[in-house]
C-alpha cells in the first residue's frame, strides 16, 4: 500500500470512529435531557468509507470541509465574543451555573466541555494529514489540485461575518433585559436569572431564562413583543 493510502486510510477510520461516538453522544445526551449539537451526519461516515478505499477526489472534498469547519469555527469565537450578546454563546455562562450543572450532572457538564475541544483537534489533525507532502504529490500525479482550499477559508468566514452582522442589527439591545424581568415575575426575587437562548422574528421574542440559586436551576420559557417594532 502506499503512503498517501495508509494517511487517507488512517483518516478514514478517525472519521468513521468518531462518528459512532457522535452518534452515540448524541443518543446519551438527549436521553438525559442535555442540549446536544450534532455536526457528524451520513454524508461524514460515507466520505470516512470512500477515505478508506483510497480515494484523492474525496480527500480533497474533506480537506475543503474541514477548512471551513475550522474557519467558521475560529472566526465565531473572535467575531462573537466582541458583537454578539453572550446567551448567543452557549459556553458563557455564569460560574454558578456551571458548579450546580456539575454538581447535579458531572459527567454530561465535562462531556460537554470536552466535545467541542477534541472536534476541533480533531478538524485539525485532519486538515494537516490531507495535506501532507504526500498525498499531495499523489494528488498531482493524478492530475488533480493540489492548492489549499482558499475558498473554504474564506467562505466559512463569510458565513459567520454575515450571520453575526444580521443579529447585531436585528437583535433589541433591551430584549435580555425585558426576559429576565419577564421571568422574574414568575418566579420572584429568590432567584438569579440568566438568558440562555432567545430567538425573534418581526418583533416577537421567545427566551429561555435559567432561574438558579444554590442547587436548584429552573428552566423560564417567556415571549413577548417588541412594542418599539
Amino acid at each position: 500500500m502506499s503512503d498517501h493510502k495508509k494517511i487517507l486510510k488512517r483518516v478514514g477510520l478517525v472519521i468513521i470512529i468518531f462518528s459512532f461516538i457522535d452518534v452515540t453522544g448524541k443518543v446519551y445526551f438527549l436521553g438525559h435531557e442535555f442540549i446536544y449539537a450534532s455536526i457528524i451526519d451520513i454524508v461524514t461516515s460515507i466520505y470516512g468509507i470512500f477515505l478508506i478505499f483510497g480515494s484523492l477526489k474525496a480527500a480533497k472534498t474533506v480537506e475543503a470541509f474541514s477548512a471551513l469547519f475550522l474557519s467558521g469555527f475560529f472566526s465565531m469565537v473572535i467575531l462573537g465574543t466582541i458583537f454578539l450578546p453572550l446567551y448567543m454563546i452557549p459556553i458563557i455562562k455564569p460560574l454558578d451555573i456551571w458548579v450546580i450543572e456539575y454538581q447535579n450532572n458531572p459527567i454530561n457538564t465535562v462531556l460537554f466541555f470536552l466535545s467541542t475541544p477534541i472536534f476541533i483537534t480533531m478538524l485539525f489533525w485532519i486538515y494537516k494529514q490531507l495535506r501532507s507532502s504526500v498525498v499531495l504529490q499523489a494528488q498531482i500525479a493524478k492530475g488533480e489540485s493540489a492548492s489549499p482550499p482558499k475558498f473554504s477559508f474564506v467562505f466559512g468566514f463569510l458565513i459567520v461575518f454575515i450571520l453575526t452582522t444580521a443579529v447585531y442589527l436585528t437583535v433589541d439591545e433591551n430584549a435580555e433585559e425585558k426576559a429576565i424581568k419577564l421571568a422574574g415575575t414568575q418566579l420572584g426575587s429568590d432567584y438569579k436569572y440568566y438568558v440562555s437562548s432567545m430567538s425573534w422574528s418581526d418583533g416577537h421574542y421567545r427566551a429561555t431564562v435559567d432561574a438558579y440559586r444554590q442547587n436548584e436551576i429552573k428552566t423560564v420559557k417567556v415571549k413577548w413583543d417588541n412594542e418599539n417594532r
